[in-house]
C-alpha cells in the first residue's frame, strides 16, 4: 500500500453529481462510472490496486468507498473517498467491507492511503510477507498490523506474487541491469513499493 496523490477530480462525475444531486452510487450512470474508475486508476493509481499495488485493468477493478456508504452516506461522492480496488474477495477493499467487515469505529485504527504514506511504515521479507517496520512508535507499529489485517495483505497470493516480484529485482540486476532501469521494466508487475524497497536494498550494498 502506498500514498495515493488524489488530484483534481475528474470532470465528468463532477459535472453529474454537481447537475444531479445524486444521493445513491447506483444513480451514477454507468459511462461516468467506468469513466472515472480509469481516471483514477490511470492519473492517481499508476495502474495499480490502492491497497494491494496488483497491477489492474479495467475490466478487474471497482471504485471502492474506504469509508464504506453503509457507514457514511455523506461520503458516497467525495473524491478522496474513491479508491480503485481490485475485485477479489479475500484481501483488499472487498475483505475490508465483506471479509474482514470494518466498524465506523475502526477506521481510526488503520491507515488511509489517501493520506498517510503507509510505504513508509512496513517492509517486506523475501517470500513475499508484509511486516510493520521496527523503527516505529509502537501506536504506529500497531496501527500498520491492523492495516495488515483489515486489507488481508498476507494473503497467500499476494505473498506469492510479492515473492516473484522481489526474485524478478534481483534477477535483473544480477543480470546486469542497471538499477535505475528495473522499476522501468518491472512496473507493469505491480507492487511498487516491493520493487522500490528491494532497488534500495541493493543500492545499499553495492
Amino acid at each position: 500500500m502506498r500514498k495515493i496523490n488524489k488530484g483534481i477530480p475528474f470532470n465528468d462525475f463532477t459535472h453529474y453529481v454537481e447537475a444531479n444531486q445524486p444521493t445513491d452510487w447506483g444513480q451514477l450512470p454507468g459511462n461516468v462510472s467506468y469513466d472515472t474508475r480509469c481516471y483514477i486508476l490511470i492519473n492517481e493509481q499508476d495502474g495499480i490496486c490502492g491497497y494491494t499495488e496488483l497491477c489492474l485493468s479495467d475490466n478487474d477493478s471497482h471504485i471502492d468507498h474506504y469509508v464504506k456508504r453503509s457507514i457514511d452516506s455523506s461520503k458516497i461522492f467525495i473524491w478522496d473517498n474513491l479508491i480503485v480496488a481490485s475485485v477479489d474477495e479475500d484481501f483488499g477493499a472487498k475483505y475490508k467491507d465483506n471479509g474482514y467487515r470494518i466498524k465506523a469505529n475502526e477506521y481510526f485504527e488503520i491507515f488511509n492511503p489517501v493520506v498517510d504514506h503507509v510505504e513508509y511504515y512496513c517492509y517486506f521479507l523475501t517470500n513475499g510477507e508484509i511486516y510493520p517496520r521496527k523503527n516505529i512508535s509502537p501506536s504506529t507499529y500497531v496501527k500498520m498490523q491492523r492495516t495488515i489485517e483489515v486489507f488481508n495483505l498476507n494473503h497467500p497470493s499476494l505473498k506469492s506474487r510479492r515473492a516473484n516480484v522481489i526474485q524478478n529485482v534481483h534477477n535483473y540486476f544480477e543480470g546486469g541491469i542497471e538499477l535505475k532501469k528495473i522499476f522501468i521494466y518491472l512496473k507493469d508487475m505491480g507492487f511498487h513499493s516491493v520493487i522500490l524497497q528491494e532497488l534500495k536494498i541493493i543500492e545499499e550494498t553495492v
